[in-house]
This record gives C-alpha cells, sequence and structure tokens, in this order.
C-alpha cells in the first residue's frame, strides 16, 4: 500500500525525490508503530483513538511538534488517497489535531509504571502514604496543593467524591475510583488520618513521590499525574469543558493543550482513569 501510493505521489502528482523520501519514513515508522501496538489492523481500518495514541506516545517519547505535524500529516495523506480510491469511505484523521510548533507541551505519566507502583506490595508506612496520594491524583486530576489541604469532612464516602478548595478559594466536586478508596483505606490503618489525610509540605510530597517511584519509573512529578488524568480523560470521549471543570480551570483554554494528545469520539465521560490499576 505504501509503495502504490509514493508511486502516485511522484508519477502523478510531481512531488520530489526528498518529500518522497520523507512520506516514506513518516509511513513506514507509523506502520511499524501500528504493528506492534495492534496488529492486525490495517490503513482503512485505522481510527482516531489509534492515532491519538500515536501521537501521545510521539510526545512523550520527547518527539518535537513539528515531527508529530508531519507524521500525521503523511498518514493523513495517504488515507485521503485511499478515499479517493474508493477503498475507504471518510477519513478518520480529516480533522485530526496535532501540537503546534512552539508550544511547550505537557508531559505525561507511563500509565503501566505508576499501576506497577500503585499496585506493589508494601510494609512502610511512607510508601503506602505515596502510593495512595498518586493514586488519588492519578484518579482525579487534582493539584498536589490542593490534595493537601483535603480534610477528612471534605470526603463523601459513599458518594467517593471530594469537595476540592481550589485557587481562588473556588470549589468544585471530583469523584475517586475503588484503587484510591482502597488505597487510603490502607494508609489510615497505619496513619491518624483523623483530620487531614496528606499532611506534607508539596515539597515534600514531591521528593518522597520522585524517590519511591524510582524503581518504576525515571523521572515522575506530582503535575504529571494531572496531565495523565487529563490526556486520558480526552481519550475516554470526555469534552474540554467537562476536563476544564475537573481540572478547576475557569474556562477551556487551558485545557485545550491536552486535546492533541487525546481527542476521540465519546464513548464515556466519567473519572474512572484507565491506568489499568
Amino acid at each position: 500500500m505504501i509503495t502504490e501510493f509514493l508511486k502516485h505521489k511522484q508519477q502523478v502528482e510531481g512531488c520530489a525525490n526528498g518529500t518522497i523520501i520523507e512520506y516514506e519514513k513518516n509511513l513506514r515508522a507509523f506502520a511499524a508503530w501500528v504493528n506492534e501496538n495492534h496488529p492486525g489492523t490495517g490503513w482503512s481500518t485505522l481510527t482516531t483513538n489509534i492515532m491519538n495514541e500515536h501521537v501521545a506516545q510521539m510526545t512523550s517519547d520527547g518527539l518535537k511538534p513539528r515531527t508529530i505535524k508531519l507524521r500525521v500529516s503523511s498518514v493523513r495523506s495517504l488515507l485521503n488517497w485511499l478515499c479517493a480510491q474508493g477503498k475507504m469511505k471518510t477519513n478518520p484523521l480529516r480533522y485530526q489535531q496535532t501540537p503546534k510548533p512552539g508550544t511547550q507541551l505537557p508531559k505525561i505519566a507511563d500509565v503501566d509504571a505508576v499501576a506497577k507502583f500503585v499496585n506493589a506490595e508494601t510494609i512502610s508506612p511512607i510508601t503506602m502514604e505515596i502510593q495512595a496520594l498518586v493514586a488519588l491524583l492519578a484518579e482525579t486530576g487534582i493539584r498536589i496543593g490542593e490534595a493537601i489541604n483535603i480534610h477528612t469532612q471534605d470526603v463523601n464516602k459513599k458518594e467517593q467524591s471530594i469537595t476540592i478548595h481550589g485557587k481562588g478559594n473556588k470549589e468544585r466536586i471530583v469523584y475517586y475510583g475503588e484503587m484510591t478508596k482502597t488505597k487510603v483505606n490502607a494508609l489510615a490503618k497505619v496513619k491518624n488520618v483523623k483530620y487531614i489525610i496528606f499532611s506534607r509540605t508539596p515539597e515534600d510530597y514531591r521528593a518522597l513521590m520522585s524517590r519511591e517511584m524510582k524503581p518504576y519509573i525515571n523521572y515522575i512529578h506530582p503535575h504529571m499525574l494531572r496531565h495523565t488524568y487529563a490526556t486520558t480523560m480526552l481519550n475516554n470521549g470526555a469534552s474540554l469543558s467537562a476536563i476544564a471543570a475537573n481540572l478547576g480551570h475557569e474556562s477551556t483554554r487551558m485545557s485545550e493543550r491536552y486535546a492533541h494528545l487525546a481527542e476521540s469520539a465519546a464513548k464515556q465521560a466519567g473519572t474512572q482513569l484507565a491506568l489499568r490499576l
């Protein structure tokens, strides 16, 4: 398929050799990634979700926005050609978003590494505390400063919700999952959480998180979990307005920077993070 497409670009459209080489490099790199991560998927069965995942992976790997844009553009061009050939009805990447050149992209955490850390067996109270904190940040997207301001009276165990006192003393409700529930309950058995669940300073938690998670991930900080939460929410179909509300943003502008990492047709807009926790 790639060879036929490149032949068309060169012989029919008259593309220069340098352009053809760039197309081939991008398409074969993408095809290799799809074959490894989504075996059995062909060009005509590609979805927006798959490309979102690839864009997120390229971003995580540190590829420049221009490189990512060229990769997506090459694949989009091939799919447009397939549509013109009658082999596809519509191009799922027609409106695919990519990071803008010069834009600083949010770093996201390796969800598998996060899951392994949170699920690891431990008897250390400090490790248990960081596991509970990581689970909470990953499942709710709250800031580390908001986490340390949570009092037990802010938690509704029945609804599995927390009243968050955000910037400007504005309140919002966030919902946590079973992993946070399990880890916080385990923490409560070894630590007095009568009033405040997380009582250390943000600086202390950043250092402890980096130390405790070192065997699982080379670099991590609390805000990366916030980015990961937002990206996963978008990938699961949540709207930018929903993300903005959950993150405590006054408008969608702050949340729009996550859209290039994960934008797909709505499947579910709940707050459960697909971390395989």
